[in-house]
């Protein structure tokens, strides 16, 4: 009877969450075919550049504390947390805009990096770590209306301003990403998950108590980060800006079944693993992540052979070259729905030493697999290809440390 329950509790967030995620990305996939006539892969490219380093210095911004919400022990260490987040992601927002302002100085011939560029990454980075603040917040409360209103306003305010920002070109993709940022902020400012209040001895406490975070993951964060955008970033220096915009707009349209479980499905698995101490519940739910998984992969990977010849028809004949990069990157997209959003368990049992070896391991392999491309002049679809294979590997090898700590927490 109370498996029943659970197994039904389970579908139910599943359910409404995953819808959520499910019509975010139909909106987007709705508005993309006007949007890929409005800005060329160019502007896609210095787009994805921009991105890429954001993500990048985002992942450091709060030394990763927010994933310490879920598993926070009581109210004021929670209040704590949140408190310190916020000033970590105020200094690193401070320390990114002169350091901008000090390389620009130095290399005033640059055309990515400017003054207006540096300014949107400092308040990016600041809106950026919030919005990350809020979701852990809502996971850790099983609030999943909150993260399914996140999904719904973030699509809606980042397409619509990408619609009508167009005439400024690839910045106005880029001051979209901060709309979508701000939004869902806007939405939940009286949450109590955004508003942190605590003593100074408090957060001395808190950092102490969860310095782990500090030292490992952001250091695993930081790989996991770098691991992922560094092909974007290679492929611009290699390939310019075009052939990026062209591999950037495949691998978000193949990112999108592992954005609906990394955004519903790991969410509400990483919740119920956080409140929970029972160990035949914990089985549970993994046995049904599992069956998740595998249905997701199984169907996703067929999709994906299907729609690749669709997409020029649908974006426009600028955009032929991202059919073909949607096929080459059906091996990381497999390995992406199938292991990444397990690391959830990872955070759970606070395993970040093993993380932090496998996001080690990761990123040499993608490393690897770049320099070997670049000594032989892989030509763009090789490389592509090259670097697919790298990532699933890759996630292979994540599985030897989720496994380690799925067998401790399970019994």
């Amino acid at each position: 009877m109370k498996q029943g329950l659970l197994h039904r509790a389970f579908r139910l967030d599943v359910v409404k969450l995953s819808s959520s995620v499910f019509f975010s990305q139909v909106i987007s996939l709705l508005c993309t075919p006007i949007i890929t006539r409005l800005y060329d892969p160019s502007a896609f490219g210095l787009y994805a550049t921009f991105s890429s380093v954001f993500v990048i210095l985002n992942s450091t911004s709060s030394f990763r504390l927010e994933l310490a919400i879920p598993i926070a022990k009581s109210s004021v260490q929670l209040s704590a947390l949140r408190s310190v987040i916020l000033g970590l992601s105020i200094l690193s927002c401070i320390l990114v805009f002169f350091s901008g302002i000090i390389f620009l100085l130095f290399n005033p011939s640059t055309r990515i990096i400017n003054l207006q560029n540096i300014f949107i990454v400092s308040l990016a980075v600041v809106l950026g770590t919030a919005n990350q603040t809020l979701i852990f917040g809502a996971i850790k409360n099983q609030n999943y209306r909150i993260l399914a209103s996140i999904n719904v306003s973030q699509a809606l305010s980042t397409n619509l301003s990408r619609l009508i920002l167009f005439p400024l070109g690839s910045l106005g993709l880029i001051v979209s990403q901060l709309f979508g940022f701000l939004l869902p902020l806007l939405q939940n400012q009286n949450s109590p998950s955004i508003r942190p209040s605590c003593s100074s001895r408090q957060y001395v406490y808190v950092f102490r108590k969860y310095r782990h975070f500090v030292t490992y993951s952001t250091a695993s964060g930081l790989l996991n980060t770098v691991s992922a955008q560094i092909p974007t970033l290679y492929l611009a220096a290699a390939f310019g800006q075009a052939a990026t915009g062209s591999f950037s707009m495949a691998q978000s349209l193949v990112m999108i079944p592992s954005a609906i479980i990394g955004s519903s499905v790991s969410n509400i698995l990483f919740g119920r693993l956080s409140n929970t101490s029972s160990r035949s519940e914990r089985r549970i739910f993994v046995a049904r992540y599992f069956r998740i998984l595998i249905f997701f992969a199984a169907i996703c990977s067929c999709l994906a052979f299907v729609g690749a010849s669709c997409v020029k028809y649908v974006l426009g004949s600028e955009w032929e070259l991202s059919s073909i990069l949607i096929v080459l990157l059906i091996p990381m997209m497999f390995g992406q729905i199938c292991v990444s959003s397990l690391t959830t368990v990872l955070l759970v049992s606070e395993n970040n030493r093993d993380d932090f070896a496998s996001q080690a391991v990761s990123l040499l392999l993608k490393l690897f697999a770049i320099c070997y491309a670049h000594s032989v002049n892989y030509s763009l679809n090789s490389t592509v290809l090259l670097l697919s294979f790298a990532s699933l590997i890759g996630y292979c090898l994540i599985l030897l440390p989720v496994n380690k700590s799925l067998n401790k927490m399970l019994g």
